[in-house]
């Protein structure tokens, strides 16, 4: 009777055993089906690793020390750093991205593929950089620069390299102006309908960077007329460099927009924002204020909130709500040089949330704050 006894737990062992097996089999292949990181590691795709990756090339430049060696043209001049330049490369794709606020550089180029840099030489100085990484999709490469300050970076071809050298912006500026799009990327603002007040804001921007580059004098000869981010023109005979702290829908911290500024010892900063009431409910308050550090020694913000909110009026034709004290706006408080927060009018007043809206009226504000910076 025992051994009966025992016979049957055994077998009851056994079949436990035997589902508990299956079950976690089951499981493993779930997992190795449908998780990515499962996947890729049990069924490793050649295409999507080679479209994905991305990897540091910092050490190509490295020596022992941590630097490398510089390389002298037949010319004796020296460049920073230095891409052997390949017969593949496809110059007329050639384009670069400045993000100052994140202190990258990058650009791409088609027919710069991951076997470049086993064929090529890529010299330099990494004192620059804290790391250059590449990516890839298809025949088309990325090359990231994370640079340890902000470094206006210019390109050009010399010889048989693409070379890029490092420029310290207050060593080629005679002005430095930061433009601002509140807002951004997650931080939609206030939103009415479908109009969210971050994508006005930088609508707005947008045309104030056209107007720079339009109106005034490119210095395309010195600097590439194509980067991102960045406005290098030629303002009332002054070398000017207008940064931008964001170009598209990127989310913006307050402490990286007034960074960009103090570390670049801006002349100004202009902020574009909209208003709107404390509730966020429609009304009939409407008009156009700026916002300005009352704390300033030698009243600058204050001259420089004067001028922009004197042009929005005469090109808008809106209520004026004056200059206020925004010393207690973060941006403002954080911001070390004169600096304003211009609000052309309120989304929660419709008639006014209409005119923001459109095309035209965002090109009349663009245009009064660009004619208010420029003189």
């Amino acid at each position: 009777m025992a051994q009966q006894k025992n016979k049957s737990l055994d077998e009851k062992i056994r079949l436990f055993v035997v589902i508990a097996i299956s079950v976690l089999s089951a499981i493993t292949i779930l997992l190795l089906v449908f998780h990515d990181d499962f996947h890729s590691l049990a069924f490793p795709q050649e295409k999507k690793l080679r479209i994905d990756r991305t990897f540091s090339i910092l050490s190509y430049l490295k020596e022992d020390d941590g630097t490398v060696r510089k390389l002298k043209d037949d010319t004796g001049e020296k460049h920073d750093i230095m891409f052997e330049y390949s017969s593949d490369f496809d110059k007329a794709s050639f384009a670069c991205k400045e993000n100052a606020v994140r202190q990258e550089f990058s650009f791409t180029l088609k027919g710069l593929t991951e076997e470049y840099f086993s064929e090529f030489n890529v010299l330099g100085d990494s004192n620059f950089v804290t790391d250059i990484k590449f990516s890839s999709k298809g025949d088309t490469g990325t090359v990231t620069f994370f640079l340890k300050d902000i470094y206006l970076v210019k390109y050009s071809v010399d010889g048989s390299y693409l070379c890029f050298d490092f420029v310290k912006p207050s060593d080629i500026f005679d002005r430095i102006i930061v433009l601002d799009a509140a807002c951004g990327g997650e931080d939609r603002g206030t939103v009415k309908g479908d109009v969210a007040e971050k994508d006005i804001n930088l609508s707005i921007l947008l045309k104030i960077k056209e107007d720079f580059e339009e109106n005034q004098n490119m210095l395309t000869s010195e600097f590439p007329s194509n980067i991102e981010g960045i406005s290098v023109v030629n303002m009332n005979g002054m070398k000017t460099g207008i940064f931008y702290t964001r170009t598209d829908d990127t989310d913006v911290s307050y402490e990286e927009r007034a960074g960009l500024a103090n570390r670049l010892d801006a002349d100004c900063l202009v902020s574009v924002k909209m208003n709107s009431t404390a509730s966020g409910r429609m009304s009939e308050i409407c008009g156009t204020e700026v916002l300005y550090r009352v704390s300033d020694a030698d009243g600058a913000s204050k001259e420089l909130a004067d001028r922009v909110l004197s042009n929005l009026l005469d090109a808008l034709g809106s209520n004026s709500k004056g200059t206020v004290a925004g010393d207690e706006e973060k941006l403002i408080a954080s911001t070390k040089s004169p600096v304003c927060i211009a609000e052309p009018g309120f989304m929660t007043n419709q008639e006014e949330l209409d005119l923001l809206s459109t095309d035209d009226y965002q090109k009349k504000i663009a245009d009064a704050i660009y004619q208010a910076l420029i003189n």
